[in-house]
């Protein structure tokens, strides 16, 4: 025994080191030189590269270098042009009379109010028939509101929505009589604004198709009341002389082009709720688009930062074709152009000298796979990619070491446990409420983040000024847990597991196995509930497996998973009810009136103050029903080589601007398209 002992101490630093060689050599996949290139480490593989279907981080990692929107974030935050130089929003808002006398009359009086128009910012009016058509400078409802109550309430009449889902029956509708607006959605159905009472409309469509199957219907419903028609419009005026990399010419048909592949049920874009509100996308001329929509759309200016697709490439060919031949080699407008993908080993990048705003100071960018955490660090240490999100046990020491320079700040993001509200061991709001109450967030807070993270309020990060900061989290309080489960009818037994009509309290609780700050989450996780009678069986999956099988099919009892949420208040693709099919975002589920009415509020408002108000009423009332966990909001650490690049940037003057890298309220990384090399 004494022998074998000595033999294992002498060689156990051996094969420690062999261990240490063999990681080492996978992530060095032989030695590079210092060449004039970004290398970046990306834990996971992008399930394509096309940038309206794609949902992964590692794809929008490669989509930064390659595509352009039309509109872009500055370092402030603010809406900034991209591969559109100018923009205006202007609105059509129509009243409805119920004689046309009356509304000669409205717009009579509205005359005799000129010195108010500046205030309404109307431009001008006109009646026909019925209609009385207001032109205003600025889109939102507060303006033709003020308008409208200059009038006889009573002569006006209100609108009603008619929204008609259809299933292999041929049915359509036109604008006239008392019908104001159609239109229609792709091939599932019509919203139909009618003017006055829609029970003709309604008691017609269901004498004429009177038995509906699951297979063969056509089914009418009162969607909304509303007291007018306003649509907004946007004009984008677009950059001259960008090309696509092929050398093809960018144009207004593309931005048409990508709208219609947005809304298009055979791609399936995940991000098609942005764009539902959208009447109609025209190019005017060659540089000119106009964006029409159905009604209030206040995101509609962030939204024009979806990259825009080649139309001269993809139009015509189908999902299939796309998949084959564009999703896995993209062509875009960026300032770098796609050049390889060597699956599970790197996305490589070259230059564009040809980019519209000047050729990039870096000659590629390489997007590295990398499999797990400890090989993304040995990458960074070993100079095989250029800068790390380190992980918080990594902090303390790295902040100390003059060689490397540290960038650091709440992320707009946040940590959660979703439960998928179709399995009923969720569906009682007491029991996610005993799990918040269960699981010891400060303690996953002190021990897995290091500190460098805040408990979570909800859906919005607290930095984002629509956040509310009055929400109370749910404290850590085992005893109350136990209690409000016991009054839910989950009793423990004899083995201390609770049951409930026999059924065991016991599931499944799935995270992808290369993030180790999830993974330690679900470990906690599974050690608190058993603490208060609940058995969890923790399964790591590889990305792609864990997303396609399970997520995206709702194959799940509960996950361990993170929203990254830019900076747009707009969440309606996670939290309304109509967002809850395989493969979109609302994957848990979730359904509730209150939340689907202020996520279309918010949304249809362009008042600053009362977005805010929605917002935070939405951040409470899912908060209060726990349909997540919410865990933390981390902060975005990062960490270099000190001297190891520099931004220099056009000045938008025709100049240069050289500066150190920093942290502005984008990121760190947010001119890294015009990063420079230092030390080459």
């Amino acid at each position: 025994m004494v022998t074998w002992i000595k033999r294992f101490l002498v060689l156990f630093p051996i094969l420690l080191g062999v261990l240490f060689i063999a990681s080492f050599l996978v992530v060095k996949g032989g030695s590079r030189e210092r060449l004039n290139q970004l290398s970046i480490g990306s834990i996971g593989e992008p399930e394509n590269l096309n940038p309206i279907i794609a949902t992964t981080t590692s794809a929008s990692e490669v989509g930064q270098f390659v595509f352009n929107g039309l509109l872009r974030y500055d370092e402030n935050l603010d809406l900034a042009g991209e591969l559109a130089v100018d923009w205006s929003i202007t609105q059509t808002s129509t009243i409805f009379f119920k004689s046309a006398g009356q509304t000669a009359a409205a717009l009579q009086k509205l005359n005799a109010s000129g010195g108010q128009w500046a205030d309404w910012k109307l431009s001008g009016a006109e009646a026909s028939g019925t209609r009385l058509i207001l032109h205003l400078k600025e889109a939102g409802a507060s303006s033709p509101e003020k308008i409208q109550a200059l009038f006889d309430q009573s002569s006006i009449e209100p609108l009603r929505v008619v929204r008609i889902d259809t299933k292999n029956e041929k049915v359509s509708f036109a604008r006239g009589g008392n019908i104001a607006e159609v239109w229609q959605d792709g091939t599932l159905g019509w919203e139909v604004a009618v003017a006055g009472d829609p029970e003709p409309l309604i008691g017609d469509l269901k004498k004429r198709y009177p038995k509906p199957t699951d297979d063969r219907y056509v089914t009418p419903s009162v969607l909304q009341t509303a007291d007018r028609l306003d649509e907004p419009e946007i004009l984008f005026r677009l950059r001259e002389g960008v090309r696509w990399h092929d050398g093809k010419p960018f144009t207004a048909r593309d931005v048409e082009f990508t709208y219609r592949m947005l809304m298009s049920e055979e791609i399936a874009s995940p991000r098609r709720a942005d764009y539902e509100l959208i009447k109609k996308v025209e190019a005017i001329d060659p540089l000119t688009v106009r964006v029409l929509y159905r009604r209030p759309y206040s995101p509609c200016l962030s939204s024009w930062m979806m990259s825009i697709l080649p139309r001269h490439v993809l139009d015509g060919k189908t999902s299939a074709w796309w998949a084959e031949n564009y999703n896995r080699k993209p062509i875009g407008t960026g300032p770098f152009k796609f050049s390889e993908w060597k699956v599970n080993q790197h996305v490589r990048l070259v230059k564009n000298a040809e980019y519209f705003e000047g050729p990039p100071n870096l000659d590629g960018v390489v997007i590295r796979s990398i499999p797990d955490p400890v090989s993304i660090r040995l990458s960074f240490e070993t100079r095989e990619i250029d800068y790390w999100g380190v992980d918080p046990y990594a902090v303390a020491g790295f902040r100390k070491d003059p060689r490397f320079d540290l960038y650091s700040r709440l992320a707009p993001s946040y940590n959660y446990i979703g439960w998928n509200l179709e399995r009923e061991l969720f569906q009682d709001i007491q029991v996610r409420r005993a799990l918040a109450h269960a699981v010891d967030v400060p303690s996953i807070i002190k021990f897995i983040y290091y500190g460098y993270a805040e408990q979570s309020h909800g859906t919005f990060p607290p930095m984002m000024w629509f956040a509310n900061p009055d929400v109370q989290v749910f404290d850590y309080d085992p005893k109350k847990a136990e209690q409000l489960l016991d009054e839910a009818g989950w009793i423990r037994g004899p083995d201390g597991v609770r049951a409930r009509n026999g059924k065991k309290f016991a599931f499944k609780l799935i995270t992808n196995n290369a993030n180790e700050e999830r993974k330690d989450i679900a470990t906690l996780v599974q050690s608190d509930l058993k603490r208060i009678g609940i058995e969890v069986d923790v399964q790591l999956f590889e990305w792609a497996v864990f997303i396609g099988k399970y997520i995206n099919k709702k194959d799940f009892d509960a996950t361990v998973l993170g929203w990254s949420m830019g900076y747009d208040y707009d969440q309606y693709q996670i939290w309304h009810s109509s967002q809850t099919g395989a493969g979109r975002l609302n994957f848990v589920s979730y359904k509730n009136p209150e939340i689907d009415r202020l996520l279309t509020l918010a949304r249809s408002e362009f008042d600053r103050e009362k977005i805010k108000a929605s917002c935070r009423d939405l951040q409470r009332i899912i908060y209060e029903d726990q349909p997540y966990l919410f865990i933390d909001v981390p902060q975005s650490m990062a960490v270099m080589w000190k001297d190891t690049f520099r931004v220099k940037r056009p000045d938008g003057k025709g100049g240069w601007i050289t500066e150190p890298i920093r942290e502005t309220k984008a990121g760190f990384r947010y001119y890294i398209q015009w990063w420079e090399r230092t030390d080459l």
